[in-house]
């Protein structure tokens, strides 16, 4: 009675093991079939964080190059300094989330 009255609360409660047990069988299946669809939601959840990743890495070489070139256009360190804010900033924030 308890599971029906859980399942269907506005309906009379059941008292006859098929129509309980034909709820407990519809409850698992809805349960397995929505734990198998968060689990591809988190598949897809985690290629996505890969792929960020591998972005993340292509813009920081991308950045880095563009130090490389700034460096040797002038020659000079000094030219850098200027433009490692951003590269600073991301950097130190991949390593600790929290800063801001």
């Amino acid at each position: 009675m308890e599971l029906s009255s859980v399942l269907e609360p506005d309906t009379l409660p059941k008292t006859d093991k098929a129509s309980l047990l034909n709820d407990a069988v519809r409850v698992v299946t809805q349960l397995r079939n929505e734990a198998e669809r968060l689990k591809e939601r988190n598949d897809e959840l985690r290629e996505k964080v890969k792929e960020l990743k591998v972005i993340f890495l292509i813009l920081l070489l991308w950045l880095f190059i563009y130090f490389i070139i700034i460096f040797i256009k002038h020659n000079s360190v000094i030219h850098v300094v200027p433009h490692c804010d951003i590269f600073i900033y991301l950097f130190y924030t991949k390593r600790n989330p929290s800063y801001k």
